[in-house]
């Protein structure tokens, strides 16, 4: 069914944009990425991954400009607790990164205890 759905798509949406309906044409966008989302969210990934891609962003967020040793720390653990290639379901990893990453913000002094194990 898919299979003869997706030509249907393509052809009315270029039937859209050839008549002008405007409507129509932001009807089929939405639709489009609504469907992106939805397997963006439901794709496997690691923390490694999602590590990579937030690195510049938590670099800036955990070791600021000129930043403290305490920081830089902060950053090496968070760094060492995502080299973890093993592949889950998109939630469960960012819910394990956002976890780990609280914990870190949350610390008194800034660092956490080395020997306090996570998931």
């Amino acid at each position: 069914m898919l299979g003869r759905s997706i030509p249907i798509f393509w052809r009315n949406l270029e039937e859209a944009i050839n008549n002008g309906s405007n409507d129509r044409i932001k009807d089929y966008l939405v639709f489009l990425y609504s469907r992106l989302l939805a397997l963006n969210e439901n794709r496997k990934m690691s923390l490694r991954f999602l590590y990579e891609q937030e690195r510049e962003l938590i670099r800036e967020e955990l070791v600021p400009q000129g930043g403290d040793k305490a920081h830089n720390v902060d950053y090496l653990d968070l760094e060492r607790f995502c080299d973890d290639q093993t592949v889950d379901e998109h939630a469960s990893i960012v819910t394990k990164f956002n976890k780990k990453y609280l914990d870190i913000l949350e610390s008194e002094d800034g660092t956490r205890a080395r020997n306090r194990s996570y998931i």
